[in-house]
């Protein structure tokens, strides 16, 4: 069975890989399906991480040419988002902290 948590920590059913067969080579196929479904899952996310990111505050770097890094952290509140900025304020010229639930973001540079 697959499943999903959302936000108030309840799974959820989105399906269940099935097969009539117990040999080594159905179970491979079945976990590769699984595989597939993770990877297509997580790209979805990421491509609309707006649909998704209700709460907390998002923390991202700026490099040198102004560019967002591909990466960031997740913060569960706005103080532990201004401790990240200040660790990655060490070491890139801006940081972006993000309001998640009203979407405003405030850029910090040094």
């Amino acid at each position: 069975m697959v499943t999903y948590t959302d936000s108030g920590t309840q799974n959820k059913k989105l399906g269940t890989f099935k097969t009539l067969e117990d040999s080594h080579e159905a179970m491979r196929i079945i976990g590769q399906l699984l595989a597939d479904f993770i990877v297509e899952e997580r790209a979805y996310v990421n491509a609309n991480l707006d649909d998704f990111t209700w709460e907390g505050a998002s923390v991202h770097a700026i490099d040198e040419n102004g560019k967002k890094l591909g990466w960031g952290y997740s913060c569960t509140n706005m103080e532990s988002a201004l401790e990240k900025k200040a660790e990655l304020l060490k070491k890139y010229p801006c940081v972006v902290i993000r309001d998640n639930a009203t979407r405003e973001e405030t850029s910090y540079c040094i």
